[in-house]
């Protein structure tokens, strides 16, 4: 069974979610941004990932990269390599993160 998919092209997208709890993570496509949710759900939306990073709460996600704002309670641990380091979700899923927002990812308590 796939995920529902809603275009929404209003900063109302965050009105629409129920609440930020039920985003785990938002990622950039191009100009757009997709909201995946706990219910399986993906909400996009035509404002990009800078304007949803200034309206989320800060202290709740984190900017791992040009196209991952995460939830942080959603990333299980950080996975340091020798030539990269990735944010292991809590699905399993790896997220790359770049190289100089690393430190900052770091310095937050992961």
């Amino acid at each position: 069974m796939s995920p529902s998919f809603i275009a929404m092209n209003s900063p109302k997208i965050l009105k629409e979610i129920a609440n930020e709890t039920s985003i785990l993570f938002i990622k950039a496509e191009q100009n757009y941004s997709v909201f995946h949710l706990e219910n399986g759900n993906q909400l996009t939306s035509a404002y990009t990932l800078k304007h949803y990073e200034k309206h989320l709460h800060n202290n709740n996600f984190i900017r791992l990269s040009r196209s991952f704002l995460v939830k942080r309670s959603f990333v299980k641990e950080i996975d340091k390599q020798t030539n990269s380091s990735y944010a292991v979700l809590k699905n399993g899923s790896k997220i790359l993160i770049s190289r100089r927002r690393l430190q900052n990812v770091i310095k937050t308590g992961f």
